[in-house]
């Protein structure tokens, strides 16, 4: 059955009918270039990219942006329901935000003003111009289910110069899921989607690793080659889920004299010490001028068809903190976190340390089976 109501956008993902930026706006914020490059306006939400130029010696120094927009006389905040931060390029910083803020149809003189805290605020006009033909879809509704996650291609947009599929994922045991293929959606090489159809023909990802991929984790959208005149079949094979489980804390009573292990959401975890880490006010990052402990941990590796990365959040004597990896994690090739920081600012020697929210990633493969529409 055709969707005539939806359409794919190449940046954006599959949307309803709506409105879109004439063309991308760039604005000088000191010595920072603030560029809009993307701005989606449907009748439900608002989708929007922008990034900002930094001094790669000096590094990030600035904050997360906001956006409101501005038209005859009334202001609409878009409050962020989806954010994405990123960014492939040197010296580059990448947002995408996506808002369930339902604007009403705009003037020729709407602006918007971006507001970025510690560089200031940008005020642009918007010049939009309809979509709804480019790439018009097609419902699919097939999915598969492995080690109690769902993965679902919910519809299929197809042109002369590429295939794009809708993905849902589902599951139990999940507080939030975190990547399908790669971490935060990030694929390439072996964390890449592989769509073949009914010959054994492969249609290689079209992956798009120069942008921020939107933050809705539990919804992304794959990009591949454009399909054979033969093929009739397709499957879709996806190699990696990443979640973080709904379950699962580990509290560590300090000191750590010899190594503790304990179960750690569904992963077995070997916590082999922890240590004070002294403050070091000179440093330009501000998350790195305060004291901290320093944790080495041993994550397991896989376990069955799981293996944890590391935890979403922690706690110093019960209290919340900061996490920091001394290594960060990259995305389209994740490997287990086995040291990672927590800000200690209390005026006595912790007591505890608690791990929360088990960040695993989950092997498959799914294997989703579907007709060409």
């Amino acid at each position: 059955m055709r969707m005539r109501d939806v359409v794919f956008l190449p940046s954006i993902g599959f949307v309803a009918p709506g409105h879109r930026l004439s063309e991308p706006i760039a604005a000088r914020l000191g010595a920072h270039v603030l560029t809009l490059r993307e701005f989606v306006v449907s009748p439900d939400a608002a989708e929007i990219a922008l990034d900002v130029t930094y001094d790669r010696e000096t590094g990030i120094d600035f904050g997360s942006p906001s956006i409101v927009v501005r038209d005859q006389g009334n202001d609409y905040p878009l409050r962020a329901t989806t954010f994405s931060t990123g960014g492939q390029q040197p010296g580059v910083m990448e947002w995408h935000v996506g808002s369930r803020t339902r604007l009403p149809p705009l003037s020729a003189a709407a602006e918007a003003s971006i507001a970025i805290p510690g560089l200031g605020e940008a005020r642009v006009r918007l010049r939009f111009r309809p979509y709804g033909g480019e790439m018009e879809s097609s419902r699919v509704e097939a999915a598969a289910t492995h080690d109690g996650i769902t993965v679902a291609v919910r519809q299929i947009a197809v042109t002369a110069t590429q295939t794009a599929l809708d993905l849902e994922l589902r599951g139990d045991n999940v507080a939030t899921f975190m990547g399908i293929g790669g971490y935060h959606n990030l694929r390439l090489d072996g964390t890449a989607l592989i769509l073949r159809d009914q010959t054994g023909a492969q249609y290689r990802e079209l992956v798009e690793t120069a942008r921020a991929r939107r933050a809705v984790f539990d919804r992304d959208f794959a990009v591949f080659e454009p399909l054979s005149s033969e093929a009739r079949s397709l499957e879709l094979a996806v190699p990696y889920v990443f979640v973080e489980e709904a379950r699962g804390s580990f509290e560590i009573e300090l000191p750590v004299d010899a190594p503790a292990s304990g179960l750690f959401g569904t992963c077995l975890v070997r916590v082999l010490s922890v240590h004070t880490v002294i403050a070091a006010p000179e440093v330009h990052n501000p998350m790195y001028r305060t004291r901290s402990l320093g944790a080495q941990i041993d994550a397991g590796g896989w376990q069955g068809e799981r293996r944890l990365l590391l935890p979403a959040r922690l706690l110093v004597d019960r209290a919340p903190s900061g996490i920091r990896l001394a290594k960060g994690i990259d995305c389209v090739a994740p490997e287990p976190v086995d040291y990672f920081e927590a800000a200690d600012e209390g005026p006595s020697t912790a007591r505890t340390l608690t791990l929360l929210g088990p960040i695993v990633q989950v092997r498959g493969p799914w294997s989703v089976r579907f007709a060409r529409p």
